[in-house]
């Protein structure tokens, strides 16, 4: 496996690991408390799936500077910590700009350039390798903490990490400037509180401002109520555009948990069914689960290989998911969390 680096990157080039290091595919480890053998069979996928959302999004790249090229910015970086570190000079990423129609947007992606590495032969290593994108995403965050790198949660040119959103404003038949006005209020108090804004929304739920920088979201959230917008007439209650992070590489959502339901049971009634039905040699393919606060009918996982994952997506899989849960008329069978937006 690929180091990553330390907090601060070292005067002095790390020695070169043997090349055989990053030709082995380790992966992920199982749940821990899930390795005794469970009585049910692993299920064999029918079809095949090919892997989407196996790049990085790196956020907030020159956020400070407007027009700056959060590309060449990126691939500087990119050549420093090569330097510095050998062996993540041996894993060829590409670099690529956040699909923006001409805005400016201080964002970018990075792929890993699979044709550039070693052809593998055994099964394992014809895994995507989204632990030597690990390896980059971790030295990447190292190197500038302003920055926010995170497996893409969305196809791209597609992100609401960076939307505010203030849904008072919303459309006035009594005034139809009101949204406008409203709008550049709220430019001209970004501006004053040293936020830079990549662009701006109306519709009739609200305004919506694009941040440039993760952090300046994070805070005007934290904030809270804003009492004194100068040109709005009532205080405004900012919040953060509706999407869900990806914390590993190819998680996995079931969703339709309601209210209605007992949801920590049925929390625990999935984890089962996953470490029952995904196993091998009395090991279980579940690599772990987790849940977000802000959306609470959705339950995440994620398993340790694509293999195992791709097996989750199979046709039998989802009429075996609608056969065991058939009491649970919302639940919906898994689907990739890459790609899915939920609307708000």
């Amino acid at each position: 496996m690929v180091s990553s680096p330390p907090n601060s990157l070292p005067s002095t080039p790390s020695r070169n690991r043997p090349r055989a290091s990053l030709l082995t595919f380790s992966p992920r480890a199982p749940i821990s408390n899930a390795a005794a053998p469970r009585p049910r069979l692993a299920v064999a996928a029918k079809n095949s799936v090919l892997p989407t959302g196996c790049d990085l999004i790196v956020r907030g790249v020159g956020a400070r500077k407007a027009q700056s090229d959060p590309v060449k910015l990126l691939k500087t970086t990119i050549g420093c910590i090569q330097k510095d570190y050998p062996d993540l000079a041996e894993v060829p990423v590409i670099v690529k700009q956040f699909s923006s129609r001409g805005d400016w947007v201080p964002t970018a992606y990075i792929h890993l350039d699979s044709r550039a590495l070693p052809k593998q032969a055994s099964e394992s290593e014809l895994e995507p390798r989204t632990d030597l994108l690990q390896s980059w995403k971790d030295a990447i965050q190292r190197h500038d903490e302003s920055w926010e790198v995170k497996w893409t949660p969305l196809t791209h040119g597609k992100d609401k990490r960076l939307w505010v959103r203030f849904s008072q404003l919303k459309e006035n038949s009594k005034d139809p400037t009101f949204q406008e006005k409203c709008r550049t209020h709220l430019l001209a108090w970004a501006k004053i509180r040293g936020y830079p804004v990549t662009n701006s929304y109306l519709n009739p739920g609200g305004v919506t401002l694009c941040m440039a920088s993760p952090k300046d979201v994070d805070a005007i959230i934290a904030h809270g109520l804003i009492d004194k917008i100068p040109g709005i007439p009532y205080s405004v209650q900012p919040v953060r555009g509706r999407q869900v992070e990806i914390e590993n590489a190819f998680e996995l959502a079931i969703t339709g948990l309601s209210d209605d339901y007992d949801q920590e049971h049925l929390h625990d009634m999935l984890r089962d069914w996953l470490i029952d039905n995904f196993e091998s040699d009395g090991i279980t393919s579940l690599a772990g689960t987790r849940f977000v606060e802000s959306e609470p009918e959705i339950f995440i996982f994620h398993m340790t290989t694509w293999k195992a994952t791709s097996d989750v997506l199979s046709d039998d899989v989802r009429e075996r998911f609608q056969n065991y849960f058939t009491a649970y008329k919302l639940m919906q069978p898994p689907q990739l969390l890459h790609h899915r937006a939920p609307q708000r």
